[in-house]
This record gives C-alpha cells, structure tokens and sequence, in this order.
C-alpha cells in the first residue's frame, strides 16, 4: 500500500489527504493547526501537528519513511521552500509542491521538487489519484463505483489481440478504444484513436486504453 505525506491542511491539502485516502493509501496527514488536524483525523491513517519546517519532527513520526510527500503549504512561500528542502534532505524520494506563482514554483525546483503544481480544489483530488494510481491517467466516474479510465497498456497485455486476454470475459471490463502512438514516436506524440477495436486488434507497449468498468477491476488490470 503507498505511503503519502500531506503537509499542508487548506483546501488543496484536506482534498488531496482526502482524495489519496479514498484510493486506499496510507495517509500521514500534517499541520500546525489543530483544528485542521483534528478534521482530517477523521478519514486518513494518521494525522499530526507539528512544524514541518523541523527535520527532527518529520523523522519522529516517520515522514522519511514515505513513498512521496505532498507539500500543500502554498499561500507560505518561505514555509513551503523550507519544508521542500527538508524533506529531500531527510530522504523523501518524491516531493510534489504546490506553488501560487511561476516564480514560485521555480524556486521550489530549485530545492529539491520533483514536482510543482498550481492547483485549486478539483486539481487537489485529481493529484490524489494520480498519486494513488499512476497508470489511471484519466477517468470520468458513473455514480461511485463505474467509470470511464483511461490507462496504460499493461505489460503482460502487450503483444496479444484483444480476443487472446478476452478482457471482458476475465477482467469485467470493456475496451472502448485505444490510443496508439506511431514507431518512433518521441515527445509532444501525437495518438491515433482507434474506436470500438476489433477482436483481433494486438496491443502494442505505447498504446492508452479507454476502457468502462468497476474501478476496482480497472485498477487490478492498471496495477
């Protein structure tokens, strides 16, 4: 199960905290307001109060031990580069910052962020996702349990028609189309897509599928 720290509890922190949650991470939640931590006691694994600017704290309560680190502090920006710094020193291997401006941002680059966004709330849930499930790079839900996903072509599908997996059969969901990218396509690619593929159509290791189904399905076939 993945290991996150949020640090931070406005807005965008408590609906990142919240959204990695729901997809069932283990959620180390921080701030130094008590009220905050109080309210996001209430859904995520542990939540704490301390000053995330002490490397001491942060170790005490297992922050180094963390598959990634969220800094959400935003609005601080002396608060958010520190606490940034600090948690590459202390050995998180990936930070995501949140900055207000460009020039912010490019200074949190400049100490040790592995990745800057400029988010609001709805932003805020869709990088707890990503976190969460990096091979779902998109999804539009249907109610709380189904969806549309769009995900990475797994492994072990590569190189097999779509009659061979028999996807529908063993995996509960259906392929809507596949998003393939031509040979020796580089960056900045352009995708063809491929609607209502046909049975015989054989997965290649670059290709998106937009497939529909239970999202638990979908993220067994992602994992």
């Amino acid at each position: 199960m993945k290991q996150v720290a949020v640090i931070g509890l406005g807005r965008f922190g408590m609906s990142v905290a919240e959204s990695l949650s729901e997809n069932r991470c283990q959620v180390l939640a921080i701030d130094n307001d008590m009220v905050k931590v109080k309210q996001a006691q209430t859904f995520v694994t542990q939540a704490v109060q301390l000053d995330a600017r002490e490397a001491d704290a942060l170790k005490a309560v297992g922050v180094a031990e963390m598959d990634q680190a969220v800094v959400a502090i935003g609005s601080m920006l002396e608060s958010s580069m520190l606490a940034t710094m600090v948690l590459k020193e202390i050995g998180v291997k990936y930070v995501v910052a949140k900055a207000v401006t460009k020039l912010h941002g490019r200074f949190l680059e400049k100490v040790g962020a592995d990745s800057v966004v400029y988010p609001e709330m709805d932003s805020g849930r869709q990088l707890g996702r990503h976190l969460a499930k990096p091979n779902i790079l998109e999804q539009v839900e249907f109610g709380a349990d189904h969806g549309v996903f769009e995900i990475v072509a797994p492994e072990t599908w590569v190189g097999k028609t779509l009659a061979e997996l028999s996807v529908r059969g063993k995996y509960g969901v259906s392929v809507l189309a596949i998003k393939t990218a031509p040979e020796n396509a580089g960056s900045g690619v352009t995708y063809e897509m491929n609607i209502s593929p046909l049975a015989t159509t054989v997965i290649s290791g670059k290709d998106i599928l937009l497939v529909l189904g239970h999202g638990d399905d979908v993220e067994k076939i992602a994992k």
